[in-house]
């Protein structure tokens, strides 16, 4: 739709899926491990704490705004 983000129409907030479910319905996935010295205590409560909020999804990918988040600035 001409004057709206491609993602515009896609998912409403940060959400827990079952992996296998996840996995079902991509195509690729690319599993990492954490860098070295990065705290994995604290990923995981960032990523819960963004659920519990309800986070919604960034449809225009806005590094600069923290109250919405596109997937891969909720990974990063």
């Amino acid at each position: 739709i001409p004057g709206f983000p491609p993602s515009m129409f896609g998912a409403g907030q940060v959400r827990r899926l079952p992996f296998q479910e996840f996995l079902d319905i991509k195509h690729m996935v690319g599993l990492y491990a954490l860098p070295p010295g990065v705290d994995a205590e604290k990923v995981v409560v960032y990523a819960r704490k963004q659920y519990e909020l309800g986070t919604p999804f960034d449809h225009y990918f806005n590094s600069a705004d923290s109250s919405a988040l596109y997937c891969a600035e909720l990974v990063a």
